[in-house]
């Protein structure tokens, strides 16, 4: 088998000659088929998208099924009957340290409301 040797010369202008000739050899569609293969590629990309929107509906279903399975946190309500703003709710809540001991937390709240610092002359 004989070995076959490249042209000597510009490696670019080798590349798009021979480009220009594998094009020349390739079967080109009539404008005909074209446009019969372009909407089949449109239509099956359509019926994609389709199928693909109601599987993402029906998981998005699923999942917000599964999430309303799960504990609810009643609001917090103060005194005047509206939800409490920036505010933590601590429960009973008891832990294990590494040595064995337990840590308890008395039930509370904590308020998180942003403080002025130019109200207090402490924080200065």
């Amino acid at each position: 088998m004989a070995k076959v040797q490249p042209k000597k010369g510009n490696v670019l202008v080798n590349y798009v000659e021979s480009s220009y000739v594998e094009l020349r050899k390739v079967s080109w569609p009539t404008r005909n088929q074209a446009v019969k293969i372009t909407f089949l590629v449109l239509g099956f990309m359509i019926v994609m998208a389709l199928a693909i929107g109601v599987l993402d509906f029906v998981f998005g279903l699923g999942h917000r099924a599964l999430l309303d399975l799960g504990p609810t946190v009643a609001p917090i309500v103060t005194e005047e009957g509206a939800p409490a703003r920036n505010t933590v709710n601590i429960g009973d809540a008891t832990a294990t340290t590494e040595d064995g001991g337990t840590v308890s937390v008395e039930p509370g709240s904590i308020d998180a409301t942003p403080v002025d610092p130019s109200a207090d002359a402490s924080l200065n």
